[in-house]
Formats: C-alpha cells, sequence, structure tokens
C-alpha cells in the first residue's frame, strides 16, 4: 500500500481518490444549496470541484460568494434603520455569526462604528454621531455656552472631547480585568473610534494607579500585564528551546565547519600581514645601511681626529633610526603599538629591558654601540640583531651605489632650491660640493661643516 498515491489514511481509516471526490461533490451541492460550511479535510478540491471561499478569520468555515453579498446587504441595511443598537440585538436580527460580522464590518466601516469588537459593544452610525456634534455645536453657536446640566456633570476634558465619569470607570474595570485575568486590552477598541491617541494616553494616565502601573506594560494603545508578558517569554523559552534540540546536531555540525574555515583565513591573514610587515622592516633597515655604508665612505675622507665626531654622529642619526626601526618590528609581532622615534634614551632603554631574554642582550648591546663612536661595533652587533628578527643583511650592489649617491645629490639640490636660511643653503652647498669632487655622500650637521670646511 505504501506505493498507491491514491490511497489516503484519514483519523485512522483509509479511504481512495473516487470517494473523496464523492464526497467533494457533496459539500459543494450542500454548500450551494445553504451558502457556508464547517468541515476539516479536502482543502485541495477548493475552487476544483467545491466553488467557494475559505473564511480568513475561521479556516474551517467556508461559504460562497452570493451569501457574503446577501450578509452584507443585510447588515448595510440596518445601517441606515438603528441609532445606536448593541451588537448582540443586530446579530440575532439578521442571523449572521459575530466572527463573521466583525470581518465584513471593517469592508462597511465607513457608514458608522463600533464601541468595541464584542458583542456587547454598541454600533453608533456616523449620521447619529454627526447629528450630535452639529447639536453641540450649532447651541455653542447660538448661546455661547453649553447647558448647565452638561457642565454639572462628572467630566473629563480631552483634546478632542469630552468623556464622562462612566466611561472612566469602563476602563478602569477593563485595566482591572486584564491584570486580573493575566491577559492584555486594545483601549482603542473598547473606546469610540473618535477618541484620537492623545486622548487615550490622557485616560491611561487619569486611571492608570501607581499600584496598577507596576503590574502593567503601555505600548501605544495597547495595555498588557507583566504576568502575560512572563506567560509569553516562557512559552518563546520553551519554543526556542525545542528548536534548539532540533537544530544542535545541524549547528554543531555546520557550526565546527564555519570555525574551522574562519580560524584558517584568520590565520592566513594574519600570517599574511605579518609577512608584509616584515618585509617592509626588513626593507627600510637594508635600506638605512646601505646609507650608513656610504656615509662612512665619506667620513674617511677627512683625518682621523675629524673622523670621530662624524661617526659619532652617524651613530646618534641614521644608526640610531635602525635601532628604532628593528624595535618597532618587535613590539609590532608582539601586539604592541609604539613609536621608538619618540622615545628618549630612558624610556628606550626600559623597552629594551623588558623585552624576552633572546632578544635582551643583543640589543641592549646594540643601544650601547649607538651611545658611543665605533661604527664597526655597530655593524657587528646589527647584524645579530637582524637574525633574531630572521631578517637578512642584504648583498651590497656597488651597480647601485653610484644611483644612490645621484639620487642623494638631487635631493639635496631640490632643498637648497627651496631654501631661504642663510646656514642651511652653506650646510646643503657643501654637501653638494663634496659629492661633487668626491663622488662620496656625507652625513654631518651644520656645526661640523664651519669647523671642517
Amino acid at each position: 500500500m505504501r506505493g498507491r498515491k491514491d490511497i489516503y489514511s484519514v483519523l485512522g481509516q483509509l479511504i481512495d481518490t473516487s470517494y473523496i471526490i464523492k464526497i467533494a461533490g457533496e459539500i459543494n451541492q450542500k454548500l450551494a444549496q445553504q451558502g457556508q460550511l464547517n468541515h476539516n479535510v479536502l482543502d485541495k478540491y477548493l475552487g476544483k470541484l467545491i466553488h467557494g471561499e475559505q473564511d480568513k478569520n475561521d479556516p474551517k468555515v467556508y461559504f460562497t460568494e452570493s451569501f457574503i453579498a446577501r450578509t452584507k446587504a443585510k447588515i448595510k441595511g440596518l445601517w441606515w434603520l438603528l441609532l445606536s443598537p448593541p451588537i448582540s440585538i443586530i446579530l440575532n436580527q439578521i442571523d449572521v455569526k459575530d466572527k463573521m460580522f466583525f470581518s465584513l464590518f471593517e469592508q462597511l466601516s465607513p457608514y458608522g462604528f463600533l464601541t468595541a469588537r464584542t458583542t456587547t459593544a454598541m454600533y453608533v452610525p456616523n449620521v447619529y454621531s454627526r447629528s450630535q456634534n452639529e447639536w453641540v455645536q450649532n447651541f455653542y453657536k447660538q448661546n455661547g455656552l453649553f447647558k448647565k446640566q452638561f457642565v454639572n456633570e462628572n467630566i473629563m476634558a480631552l483634546k478632542s472631547c469630552v468623556i464622562s465619569q462612566n466611561l472612566l470607570e469602563r476602563i478602569e474595570a477593563d485595566i482591572d480585568e486584564c491584570i486580573s485575568s493575566k491577559s492584555y486590552v486594545d483601549l482603542q477598541s473598547n473606546l469610540r473610534a473618535a477618541l484620537s491617541g492623545d486622548d487615550i494616553k490622557l485616560i491611561v494616565d487619569k486611571v492608570l494607579t501607581l499600584q496598577k502601573q507596576r503590574n502593567i506594560i503601555i505600548l501605544g494603545n495597547y495595555l498588557l500585564s507583566k504576568a502575560f508578558i512572563e506567560s509569553l517569554m516562557k512559552e518563546c523559552e520553551i519554543y526556542l528551546q525545542d528548536q534548539v534540540k532540533a537544530f544542535t546536531p545541524i549547528l554543531n555540525s555546520n557550526g565546527l565547519e564555519i570555525a574551522r574555515k574562519l580560524y584558517e583565513t584568520t590565520v592566513a591573514d594574519r600570517t599574511a600581514a605579518r609577512r608584509h610587515t616584515h618585509n617592509d622592516a626588513q626593507n627600510k633597515v637594508n635600506a638605512l645601511l646601505g646609507d650608513v655604508r656610504l656615509f662612512e665612505k665619506g667620513v674617511k675622507c677627512f683625518t682621523v681626529d675629524a673622523q670621530q665626531n662624524l661617526y659619532k654622529y652617524l651613530l646618534k642619526t641614521v644608526c640610531l633610526d635602525i635601532l628604532n626601526e628593528l624595535l618597532d618590528y618587535i613590539a609590532s609581532e608582539r601586539g604592541l603599538n609604539i613609536d621608538a622615534n619618540k622615545f628618549n634614551n630612558e624610556q628606550r632603554q626600559k623597552f629594551i629591558n623588558d623585552l624576552p631574554v633572546e632578544y635582551k642582550s643583543s640589543f641592549q648591546i646594540l643601544l650601547k654601540t649607538v651611545l658611543g663612536q665605533n661604527l664597526d661595533e655597530f655593524m657587528t652587533a646589527v647584524e645579530e640583531c637582524l637574525t633574531l628578527c630572521s631578517m637578512i643583511l642584504k648583498k651590497i650592489d656597488k651597480k647601485k651605489d653610484r644611483l644612490i649617491i645621484l639620487n642623494h645629490k638631487h635631493s639635496l639640490l631640490e632643498q637648497l632650491d627651496k631654501c631661504e636660511d642663510p646656514a642651511l643653503v652653506l650646510h646643503l652647498s657643501s654637501l653638494v660640493i663634496f659629492i661633487t669632487a668626491t663622488q662620496s655622500m656625507l652625513h654631518c650637521s651644520g656645526r661640523h661643516v664651519f669647523s671642517r670646511f
């Protein structure tokens, strides 16, 4: 029987398609006679063998278009004949169920409004409320006052109208019922449609005592008891727990796969970033070391006595820049964000003393050489530090030396062209003349220019 598509199991009984078609034909015949019908199955034959529509408010009820048209005609006819009757009387007179009445009323609401959406509500035709409003306005225009008996009543003035004490008491009773029944109340539905949102807020502020405020949550025109909210939260929690139990195996499997891919991507991105940082630092250090080598060649053009001061100046400037680049690189590897160029000697010494053991000793020696006068000691110390940082000291390419010297000369000439300070002009001019005469670069201060040239 498993492969038979024409046999269905309904309430423990087996029925075939021919039987369902027969029943659907009988239902259609009965629906055509009565206009409406209750049933639980055969939805897929609606519009085919069964010619009717499903009630949106009650899925178990079906009706024909002609039945709806007749019901609308009954309701519409009463609108023009009644003033302000209870809804229960209207329903008894036209023999229409309350669910269908409230559903169809939305389509006919321009003829009037309801004081609530229950069978105890009152229907107020527009012609009735309009006549009342016109009477009040005409009386006030003619007399400049309201009647005495109306003014003496216990009323509450709102922004768009006034309401009686009876209405306030009814609203207060609705709130008490909302709290005691652990439910909610829609004030807009329980009040006349003429009241605005501001009017409802004034009414709520009037009747809602401090004690009731502790048990009520206000959402627009809705008042919800906190017990009702708590019950909803419990139901939602139970629902979510059931959903979690159902989907946990799937989520665990998918989650682990997503986590694995995310981890691999993160590691790959981090590795690429570290490689980029490493290459940048290595290139900067090698470029600076190339400059030191060429500056050293220029220093050797001077006497031994003059060389000491020039070496000392070279160490505390360009060579210090090399040390700072290496310290910045180590800091980035440890997840620190520093700028070693802004360190003073004390701060630089403290940072090096706090380095891991594998770095500490070598960098202390490198710092000591920077503060000294021996360039060879610096070169030896910096090579060891480069090895600790997994950096390579590139081979000397003497073919590029001439290009580097030429670029350095052009840079000095550009500075000289824009310079207006006489002392700096003398400094730059002396360096350019030195390069032209010796084909070597020189790194010195303005004080050296005055004492050596």
